[in-house]
């Protein structure tokens, strides 16, 4: 019978059955394209597939926007909000997809969205792109808070912790940003292998005990740099990062 009444469909009808196939080809959960993302929706707490499809839609926007599709970026971050409107993840993405083509505006009212709709596993990722749109507003306070509140969601998240002891060390709050860069230097401590995020936040750490003037205190952790380049070879391309020290 379907097959019969599409032969007497005007032009209308029929573009709009097209269009239908082809969302629900987007729409389809093609079991490769699924493995590629199962960390992604066990990180941020994805389980519906309306939300599983709106993730991969949001991956889709991100590729149309790097290849320069910017109207079909567009279309994937729309469908991504319409078919999960209450995902803080998809909105998330969103805001940082519209701060990328530099609408600050949309992008802050998204990420705020998905802030309010945030949970335990999404809620760092949605707070974190909410400072980043208020670094381009220049509003140190309002980055400051929403990094803390990205850090009480996500504490073993280093990156994070350090990009929150950043901005206080940018407001100037020093000493509460050397606490920061110690908490992740005492984890990163405890790691048989020093790595890279080690000497970042020793580096970000002298610093800050430079503007304190606690010239001993930068003094060691420049001489325990010293000795972490001199035994770990694969740090050494950091060098030069300490040369001024």
């Amino acid at each position: 019978f379907a097959r019969n009444q599409f032969s007497t469909m005007g032009d209308f009808e029929t573009l709009c059955r097209q269009r239908l196939n082809k969302f629900s080809d987007q729409m389809s959960l093609q079991r490769t394209e699924v493995g590629r993302f199962v960390s992604t929706f066990e990180r941020h707490g994805i389980e519906t597939e309306n939300e599983k499809k709106a993730v991969i839609l949001c991956s889709r926007g991100q590729s149309e926007m790097f290849a320069g599709s910017t109207e079909q970026a567009e279309t994937f971050f729309r469908q991504a909000k319409e078919l999960a409107p209450q995902c803080a993840y998809v909105f998330a993405m969103s805001a940082s997809h519209e701060l990328a083509r530099n609408r600050v505006g949309a992008a802050h009212d998204l990420a705020k969205k998905a802030c309010g709709m945030s949970k335990r596993k999404d809620g760092a990722l949605a707070y974190t792109i909410l400072a980043r749109v208020l670094d381009v507003q220049r509003d140190k306070r309002g980055r400051i808070e929403a990094l803390k509140k990205a850090v009480e969601f996500d504490p073993s998240d280093l990156t994070v912790r350090h990009q929150y002891g950043v901005a206080l060390s940018q407001a100037k709050y020093t000493q509460e940003a050397i606490e920061e860069f110690s908490k992740i230097i005492d984890e990163e401590g405890k790691k048989p292998t020093p790595t890279q995020t080690l000497l970042v936040a020793l580096k970000t750490r002298i610093i800050n005990y430079r503007r304190l003037e606690s010239d001993e205190m930068a003094e060691i952790d420049i001489r325990r740099v010293n000795e972490l380049l001199i035994n770990n070879p694969h740090l050494s391309h950091l060098a030069n990062q300490f040369v001024d020290m």
